[in-house]
């Protein structure tokens, strides 16, 4: 199944960050709670994780693009991760994922 990893709410008052580094390629295999895309913004740079085990169909941003709330960052073949998201889990408000 295709999934869209999307920039989603991160907090009340942020609603962009900026791409700094791309882990992944078109292509490679993709495990749950490896590392995709690291963003920077305000005070705090997240590394985005992924929820999902499968293989990258497509990648739809570049190192130094400001992603806004809702943006697809990615799309992923594969099968979603039953347990929470790494980052809700690390306590932000909001997570990336479908």
């Amino acid at each position: 199944m295709l999934f869209e990893i999307k920039l989603e709410k991160l907090s009340y008052d942020v609603t962009e960050k900026k791409v700094t580094r791309i882990y992944k390629g078109v292509g490679d295999e993709l495990n749950v709670g490896e590392i995709l895309f690291d963003l920077e913004g305000g005070k705090a740079n997240i590394p985005v994780k992924s929820e999902f085990n499968g293989t990258i169909e497509s990648i739809s941003v570049e190192v130094g693009q400001v992603v806004k709330i809702g943006d697809i960052l990615a799309a992923v073949n594969g099968e979603k991760a039953e347990a929470e998201s790494s980052i809700k889990a690390a306590g932000y408000y909001g997570y990336f994922g479908l």
